[in-house]
Parts: C-alpha cells; sequence; structure tokens
C-alpha cells in the first residue's frame, strides 16, 4: 500500500519558479476529467436521441440541447481539471487560478483569468436565459391571432441584441476599460473606413430598420427583382437575411435590397393570397354545372381560406370554347403551385365523370 502511495505522488516534474509540483496522481485525476466530459457529452447525446422519438417539438430543439449541455460539461471538466492539479500542490486551486493576471495593468485595465472565465460563463447563462424566454415569448404569442410569427421573430431579436449589448458592456467595464474613451476611439474609426464600407453600414441600418419598421418579417412570401423568384423569409440579422426560394435554394441577401428596391410582399397585410385557375370547356356545355364543379374542387385543397369562398367567372367566349377563370385564396401561399395543380386534377376528374370537353383548337387546311 505504501508503494503504491509512494507511486501516486511521487515527484515527475517540479517547477521551482511556480512551487509546482506535477505527480502521477495529477495525470490520473486530468485523465478522469476529460473521460468525465467524453462520456456525459455521449450519454446526452443518446438520450436526447431517445427521447427524441417521442416527442417531434424536442426533435427541433436537439440541436440546441446538446450544445448548451456540451458547454456546461466542458466548464464542469475545467474547473475538476484545475482542482485535480491541486492535490498535492496546495496553493493551487480555482481561486488562484481566478487571480492569475494575463496582462498588466495600463491605465486602469487588467485582464485576468477571472475576467476571461466570468465572460464564459455570462455569455452561456445569456444564452440559456434566452432560449428560456423564447419559449415563454412563443406561448404566450401563439394565444393572440393578432401575433404572427414575424412579430415574435422581432421581439426575440431585438431583446437579444439589447441583452448582448448590455452585456459586451458590462464586460468591458468590468475590465477597467473607461467607455467615454472606447466610444470616441470607435467613432474615430467608423468615421475614418466609413467611406470604404458604405455598403455595410447601409446593410446595418437596414436591417435596424427591418426589425422596427416590419414591412418584410419572417415568414413573410416575397418576390424581389434581384433574385427574380418567389422565396420564403427564413430570416432577418442585422446584416443579411435568409431566404427559401420554392426550389428549395436558400438565399442570402443583403439588407439593403429589401429597403431600396421594390419588393412584392404576399403577405404583408394578410395571409391571404389569390390564385386562379384558367379553363376552357366545349360550346353547349352547362355553365352553371362547370361552375359548380369548379368550386367544388376546390375542397381537395386543406389549406383552402374559409373567410373567402372561390368565385368563378364566365370570363370570355373564345375560338374553340367557354372560357372559365377560378379564383381561390390560400392560406399557405408559397405552396400555391402544388395547391393549383391538386385543383386542376380534380377538375380534369371530374369533367371526365360528368361528360364535359374541353377543347382544343381545331384548324383545317384546304388544298389548293
Amino acid at each position: 500500500m505504501d508503494k503504491v502511495k509512494d507511486f501516486l505522488f511521487a515527484e515527475i516534474l517540479v517547477l521551482e519558479e511556480f512551487d509546482f509540483t506535477l505527480a502521477p496522481i495529477n495525470l490520473i485525476l486530468i485523465g478522469l476529467c476529460v473521460l468525465f466530459y467524453f462520456v456525459s457529452r455521449s450519454l446526452l447525446k443518446k438520450s436526447l436521441y431517445k427521447l427524441r422519438e417521442k416527442s417531434d417539438k424536442l426533435a427541433q430543439k436537439q440541436d440546441t440541447i446538446y450544445r448548451l449541455g456540451k458547454q456546461l460539461f466542458f466548464i464542469l471538466s475545467i474547473g475538476l481539471g484545475v482542482e485535480s492539479l491541486g492535490v498535492n500542490n496546495d496553493h493551487i486551486h480555482f481561486g488562484s487560478l481566478l487571480q492569475l493576471k494575463l496582462t498588466g495593468e495600463y491605465n486602469g485595465f487588467q485582464l485576468s483569468v477571472y475576467h476571461i472565465l466570468l465572460a464564459i460563463i455570462a455569455f452561456f447563462t445569456t444564452r440559456v436565459l434566452l432560449n428560456l424566454f423564447k419559449l415563454y415569448l412563443h406561448r404566450t404569442f401563439e394565444k393572440r391571432d393578432w401575433v404572427d410569427e414575424g412579430k415574435e421573430y422581432t421581439v426575440f431579436q431585438l431583446v437579444k441584441y439589447a441583452t448582448y449589448t448590455i452585456l459586451i458592456i458590462s464586460l468591458v467595464r468590468s475590465t477597467g476599460v473607461k467607455m467615454d474613451l472606447l466610444i470616441a476611439s470607435a467613432t474615430a474609426l467608423f468615421l475614418a473606413v466609413g467611406l470604404g464600407l458604405q455598403g455595410i453600414f447601409a446593410d446595418y441600418v437596414s436591417g435596424i430598420i427591418l426589425l422596427f419598421e416590419g414591412t418584410v418579417k419572417v415568414g413573410d412570401v416575397i418576390r424581389l427583382d434581384s433574385i427574380n423568384s418567389v422565396a420564403r423569409v427564413e430570416v432577418i440579422n442585422i446584416r443579411t437575411s435568409k431566404v427559401k426560394s420554392r426550389e428549395g435554394e436558400s438565399i442570402i441577401i443583403p439588407n439593403s435590397l429589401l429597403t431600396s428596391d421594390a419588393v412584392v410582399n404576399w403577405t404583408h397585410q394578410d395571409k391571404l393570397t389569390r390564385c386562379g385557375i384558367t379553363v376552357s370547356v366545349a360550346y353547349g356545355s352547362d355553365t352553371r354545372q362547370v361552375e359548380s364543379i369548379l368550386i367544388e374542387s376546390t375542397k381537395v385543397y386543406k389549406d383552402l381560406s374559409k373567410r373567402r369562398p372561390p368565385v368563378v367567372f364566365l370570363k370570355d367566349f373564345g375560338d374553340s370554347g367557354l372560357l372559365f377563370e377560378l379564383h381561390f385564396w390560400a392560406e399557405k401561399s408559397f405552396q400555391a403551385e402544388k395547391a393549383q395543380s391538386d385543383i386542376r386534377f380534380e377538375i380534369d376528374d371530374q369533367f371526365r365523370k360528368h361528360g364535359i370537353e374541353i377543347p382544343f383548337p381545331q384548324r383545317v387546311i384546304h388544298k389548293v
């Protein structure tokens, strides 16, 4: 037993300048801390995978929970690792590590390990609190019809930016930096590079305008000339926004384009969008029966608006047949093309069942 004890506490590295001794027991404890980190991370991942099969809501938040848990285990492992170095070294402990100075003092400014750790814990805690606030915000706003996805996103983004701004200012002040000097330096820097970075500054200002003004919000379906496509807004950040086209492509757009160019917002005032289908029937068909079939065919679309019923117009007397136009209002305008296709299939089936013909142009060729 004494031999084992002598081995565990045998000096394998001695730094007299720092009064530090490294023994096998320190290496073993550090190895256990590393093992604790990887095992804990693996168990968390397996637990989340099992719970995900039981809950669809958890599946959407699995990555966020895993990242937060991994960061927490990392901080715990670092703390345990420092304490393990204190074995056989009484003066080394977590408190002594916090007091370690990383820079000299200059005009009241001094950086230590305490400031670094404080920043990590502060950002980690803020992120957890913001995620909890986002969950609370969603549960509160989902009961109110007048609050849509875009307004909820805007409120959260403004709170997040304000929180991180206050946090960064507080952390900088904790190091002894004088904020008036920092603000003056930053202002001079912005003026110096402003001419060369006008486009980037315009994007930042446009991002703030979008968040406050709300002309384009998350969830809106827009058409922008610069991308020549219909897309749904997924994310609005300070400098850029991300939209997703109907083809599934993610497009990154500078915010200045959304405030300076003409943007067609299909869902700005109302989430409903009118869609149209044109169809021609042979002369002699029962027009009222055609009208009834067209209206009934829209019921195959599950997101058909209940507030605005579909309408049918006898548009014109064409060269080959009677031209009808069906208008209906879609709840999910981003999928309007799929809705139009499904309704056309249903119209074709119903026309076949009721013997209504869709004419085609006929040409008579005379031999001379």
